[in-house]
C-alpha cells in the first residue's frame, strides 16, 4: 500500500471545511441571539475562517496520528474545551492587533493549544508492542 492511500477507518483531510465554519457559525448565532439579526456581519464573519482552517487542519492531523482509541477520545475532548478559549480569545485579540491577525491568532493559538494537550495527554499511557 503506498503512503498516500488512506487506510480504512481514517478521517478525510475533507472534514476541514466544515470544521472551519465552526467558529464563524458560532460568532454568527451569538450575534443572532443578541441582536436578532445576522444581515451586517455575515460577511465580516469571515474573518474567523482561518482560524478555523489552521485548527482542522491540526485536529484532523492529530486524530489521523492516534494510536489508540483513547488518545482519539481526549484529542476531541481537547477540541471542545479549546473552542470556548478560541471564541473568546477571537473576539478579544483583534481589538490589539489588526482584525484579520488578531482572529487568526486568538482563535487559533488556543484551539491549537487544547487540542495537542488533549492529543498528549493519552499518548504517554499506550501499551507498547
Amino acid at each position: 500500500m503506498s503512503e498516500t492511500t488512506e487506510t480504512k477507518g481514517q478521517l478525510s483531510w475533507f472534514w476541514i471545511l466544515p470544521i472551519s465554519l465552526v467558529l464563524p457559525a458560532y460568532h454568527l448565532l451569538i450575534f443572532a441571539l443578541r441582536f436578532g439579526r445576522i444581515d451586517t456581519v455575515l460577511m465580516q464573519s469571515i474573518v474567523f475562517v482561518p482560524a478555523g482552517i489552521l485548527e482542522g487542519y491540526f485536529l484532523i492531523y492529530c486524530l489521523r496520528k492516534a494510536t489508540a482509541q483513547r488518545q482519539w477520545r481526549s484529542t476531541l475532548m481537547g477540541f471542545v474545551i479549546g473552542f470556548m478559549f478560541a471564541f473568546f480569545g477571537s473576539l478579544l485579540l483583534p481589538l490589539v492587533l489588526p482584525p484579520w491577525f488578531g482572529a487568526t491568532i486568538g482563535g487559533a493559538l488556543p484551539w491549537v493549544l487544547c487540542t495537542w494537550i488533549g492529543y498528549r495527554r493519552e499518548s504517554g499511557y499506550e501499551k507498547k508492542p
